[in-house]
């Protein structure tokens, strides 16, 4: 499919949603064949997330049209459409698949309530800007509480979306020009930052008080976070990609790779690396050691491990016609 940029597995692993900048539609694929089972087409402008829900049952697409698709899993159906003023760009599942928050650039990120009868509006997040959009949303491992960033004014926001909660937890601020990526622990119970300040920051969700900051050689783009939570993956602007150790602060390893994208495999023996200008993506373990090497003269835009077997897939937008070589060292 060309230009898929956005990817999700399945929760068995035996299948794979495509969607990207240049389609109104996804694609749904079988792994071990490449073969196409279903296409998702209803969208009316680009589709820019697809997000697999963990129990099997549905597909949420994220569209430029301002709407939400969900779709049947299994059989690829349309079954009903979620709504934004403005185009939505980001979602996320909740753990028990009951709930789904997306995120908007009207300023706005919604929790829904997701049924076979529909889709209902618990939660309505407002951007404190007026007008300003969100850059990314994301659910807690415990479902209680959402994870959004505000696009006009670099802050990073915690709201109680429990069943009795109605409001904002906590506001961590950055620089307008710091904040880049920003994610939840393994446990929940801190929330780390990364921005253009050269640093990976750990707050504590609850107080917003900031616990450690790791201060790095470079601007940090992307990061991720061990399963155990020991270790922060963080991706820098230059040459390469730093592993962190959460408790001491130490630099565990550095990957020579000029990377822009990075994904732990579930079990944290693994950190998977993505180059889309070098058309290759590496995997290392947990020492730096370099595991295997998959090559793609389209080049690798992202890399994500299934969650349930040790294979990876690659989002890679092909400039040319090219076949994908894959070796391991």
């Amino acid at each position: 499919m060309p230009g898929a940029l956005r990817t999700a597995f399945s929760p068995d692993g035996k299948r794979l949603a495509f969607a990207g900048l240049d389609t109104d539609a996804g694609v749904v694929v079988d792994v071990q064949s490449g073969k196409e089972i279903f296409s998702l087409e209803d969208h009316e402008d680009h589709v820019q997330d697809v997000d697999w829900s963990p129990d099997g049952r549905w597909i949420a697409t994220s569209s430029f049209d301002a709407t939400v698709g969900i779709w049947d899993a299994r059989t690829g159906d349309l079954r009903f459409s979620l709504f934004h003023d403005g185009p939505v760009g980001d979602a996320d599942w909740s753990s028990d698949s009951g709930r789904l928050v997306t995120g908007s650039s009207d300023g706005r990120a919604t929790v829904w309530e997701i049924t076979r009868a529909g889709g209902k509006r618990r939660f309505s997040l407002s951007a404190q800007d007026t007008g300003s959009g969100m850059r990314g949303v994301a659910f807690s491992p415990d479902g209680n509480r959402v994870l959004t960033g505000n696009a006009a004014i670099s802050t990073a926001k915690v709201w109680d979306v429990s069943h009795s909660g109605d409001a904002e937890w906590t506001n961590v601020r950055g620089d307008p020009s710091w904040l880049m990526s920003v994610a939840f622990s393994p446990s929940g119970r801190e929330l780390i930052a990364s921005g253009m300040d050269r640093s990976v920051a750990v707050w504590d969700p609850e107080t917003g008080e900031n616990i450690k900051t790791f201060e790095g050689n470079r601007s940090a783009l992307d990061l991720d976070v061990s399963p155990d939570g020991a270790l922060i993956a963080m991706m820098g602007d230059s040459d390469n990609a730093s592993v962190w150790d959460r408790a001491t602060g130490e630099e565990v390893f550095t990957a020579q790779l000029g990377g822009n994208a990075l994904d732990w495999n579930p079990d944290g023996r693994l950190l998977a690396i993505a180059s889309f200008e070098e058309g290759r993506a590496i995997i290392v373990d947990r020492s730096g050691q370099k595991v295997a090497v998959f090559s793609d003269a389209g080049g690798v835009a992202d890399v994500e491990f299934s969650r349930t077997v040790d294979c990876w897939q690659r989002r890679a937008t092909r400039r040319k016609s090219a076949p994908t070589r894959w070796h391991r060292d």
